[in-house]
């Protein structure tokens, strides 16, 4: 083998032990937007406001968005509802997402939006999550009631006045019902509104006896009107 042949065979030797260099990538990573700029707002947290369907409204913070679905799911992965927009977000829109089991139900769940913010569809679709807690109906009408009548039953005229207490939220639409414990009816009363303290004073039908008698007390708060109204009752012993 002459020398000139030698050094020819090892340069195709090297030539054939070297890795091409890779293509390059698209140059669309440094200019995209990673993360769907958008608020989601909710009208009600309380579970029992959405039967059918949940009504979002979605904001853009910056550009138009494309292909914009938003839905709700469980920790586990499972779809409650979605919503699809017709068209690019421009500015604020409003979707429905319809529930898939009935009703909804109070507790934590994962909210997901979906779209794509960039003028490149090589940048691909980006995401908005956060957790969205509902809450379930308050029950009970929430007030105290910082010292129930008693004593003679024959010191009390026309009027059983009691003082109440809301504890918390604002409570209006109150009535205030006294019965004895064989159900008949010895007073009533109404309030409007109750924030704070005040005195709930029920007019007499007929005078106090002896004995136990129960107060009741029913009222609406901010809750959707699905929730009801919502009572607290107490009991009164007069000699």
């Amino acid at each position: 083998m002459t020398r000139r042949r030698a050094r020819l065979t090892v340069a195709v030797a090297l030539a054939a032990t070297i890795v091409p260099a890779a293509a390059p990538a698209p140059a669309q990573a440094a200019g995209c937007i990673t993360r769907l700029p958008v608020r989601v707002t909710l009208p009600s947290f309380f579970a029992a406001s959405y039967v059918r369907s949940i009504p979002v409204t979605v904001t853009t913070m910056g550009p138009p968005i494309r292909f914009l679905r938003v839905g709700l799911y469980t920790f586990g992965g499972a779809r409650i509802a979605e919503g699809v927009a017709r068209t690019t977000l421009r500015g604020t829109t409003r979707l429905f997402m319809p529930l898939r089991f009935g009703p909804m139900q109070a507790g934590r769940f994962t909210l997901v939006a979906t779209g794509e913010p960039n003028l490149s569809r090589s940048c691909g679709p980006k995401k908005y999550i956060r957790v969205q807690s509902f809450r379930d109906c308050i029950n009970t009408l929430p007030v105290v009631f910082p010292r129930l009548p008693g004593g003679v039953a024959a010191d009390y005229g026309e009027y059983l006045s009691v003082p109440v207490q809301a504890a918390g939220p604002l409570i209006r639409g109150m009535e205030m019902n006294v019965y004895s414990f064989a159900g008949e009816l010895y007073g009533s009363g109404r309030m409007s509104v109750l924030f704070g303290a005040s005195t709930m004073h029920m007019r007499l039908t007929r005078p106090l006896d002896p004995g136990s008698y129960t107060i009741i007390m029913e009222g609406t708060i901010a809750q959707p009107l699905s929730c009801g109204p919502k009572t607290v009752q107490r009991f009164l012993h007069f000699g």
